[in-house]
C-alpha cells in the first residue's frame, strides 16, 4: 500500500495475511531446531505456533482493541471478522492462556468462548534484571513519561496539564522518554527519545517525584511497574 502506516497495520502487524505467514514461519523455526518440544510458551497473539503444542501470554485482544482504541484494528468489516476467527481459533486451540490483567482475560473467555479454567491473570513484570535500589534522595520537582505512543498514551493531554503545574510551580520540568513525536519548543519539557541504557532510565524513574501515564487506552503498562 503506498500509505506506509495503513500498509504497517494491514499487512505487517495484524493483517490475517501476516498473521498466517508468520504461524508458518513458526513451524518451519521449530523444524529447523531439529527436536521434538512437549510445550512453546507463545508471548503475544500476533502468529499461532504451529508444529507443537502451546500455551500464550497475552496482553491485548482484537475485541479490545475495537472496544477501546479502534485505531489498531482499521480494516474493513470483513477482514476484521476474517482476524477474529483466526484469534478464535488462536485461543482456542491453546492449551492455556496467560494475561497481563483481568480485562484480557474476561475478554479471552467472553469474546472467544475459551472455558474459564483455561484462563489465568499473571501480571506483567518490570523490565530489569535488578531493581535500583532506593537510596532516600530529595526528588526533583520533575514529572517523568516514559511511553512510545503517544496518542494513545495522551502525551497532548500530559502537556496540557503541565502547563497547570508550571504555573504554580515555575521550576517544574516534564521529562519525557520513549517518542519523539512531544513538542520541543514547550517550556520546562525535555524530549529525551528512546534511552536503550536500563540503567540511565533507572536513575530518571529515582530523580522523578512524579510518574504520570493518563494513557486513553493501556492493555498493561508495563513502565508504570517500572515506576513503582
Amino acid at each position: 500500500h503506498p500509505n506506509g502506516e495503513r500498509w504497517r497495520e494491514r499487512y505487517a502487524w495484524k493483517g490475517l495475511r501476516a498473521l498466517e505467514t508468520r504461524s508458518r514461519n513458526s513451524r518451519r523455526a521449530l523444524r529447523r531446531i531439529g527436536r521434538p518440544f512437549d510445550l512453546v510458551v507463545q508471548i503475544y497473539g500476533i502468529f499461532q505456533t504451529r508444529g507443537a503444542p502451546y500455551v500464550l501470554y497475552i496482553d491485548n485482544t482484537v475485541a479490545l482493541s475495537c472496544r477501546h482504541w479502534p485505531e489498531w484494528v482499521a480494516m474493513g468489516e470483513r477482514d476484521l471478522e476474517r482476524v477474529l476467527a483466526w484469534e478464535r481459533r488462536l485461543y482456542g486451540e491453546a492449551r492455556h492462556v496467560f494475561c497481563v490483567g483481568s480485562p484480557m482475560a474476561a475478554s479471552v473467555v467472553e469474546d472467544y468462548g475459551v472455558p474459564d479454567e483455561r484462563v489465568t491473570v499473571v501480571g506483567g513484570g518490570a523490565n530489569f534484571h535488578e531493581l535500583p535500589a532506593l537510596d532516600g534522595r530529595e526528588r526533583e520537582p520533575v514529572i517523568l513519561f516514559v511511553g512510545r505512543d503517544w496518542r494513545r498514551k495522551a502525551g497532548e493531554v500530559l502537556v496540557e496539564a503541565f502547563r497547570l503545574v508550571r504555573d504554580r510551580v515555575p521550576g517544574a520540568r516534564l521529562q519525557i522518554v520513549g517518542t519523539d513525536e512531544a513538542p520541543r519548543d514547550e517550556p520546562g519539557v525535555e524530549v529525551l527519545g528512546t534511552i536503550g541504557d536500563r540503567g540511565r532510565l533507572a536513575e530518571l524513574y529515582a530523580a522523578a517525584r512524579v510518574f504520570c501515564l493518563p494513557s486513553h487506552y493501556e492493555p498493561y503498562g508495563f513502565s508504570i511497574s517500572e515506576a513503582m
